[in-house]
């Protein structure tokens, strides 16, 4: 896959249905282990979901483990590519 490639998180909210997307957003795990997608990454240490977001469930575990961490809190430091469907709101 392209590094550019997928749509945004908002696009995909937006576009609904029950069909797998391609999405390309940021991911951040609070303290708690919950897991969000972000179309925006609010600078901040650690960081925060900013824009579009939307709870992810059923991650691979190896993309869980490469991430940053601050607080307890994890995050990708750039975009990840993620295939799945997105019902009321998660992905």
């Amino acid at each position: 896959m392209l590094p550019n490639s997928g749509m945004t998180l908002a696009d995909a909210l937006d576009l609904g249905g029950t069909d797998p997307v391609l999405v390309r957003a940021y991911l951040i795990v609070d303290a708690d282990g919950t897991a969000r997608l972000c179309d925006i990454v609010r600078v901040s240490r650690p960081p925060q979901c900013g824009g579009a977001s939307a709870v992810a469930t059923n991650l691979p575990p190896e993309l869980i483990e490469g991430l940053e961490s601050a607080g307890g809190v994890r995050w990708s430091n750039g975009p990840v590519q993620l295939i799945g469907t997105i019902r009321d709101g998660v992905f």
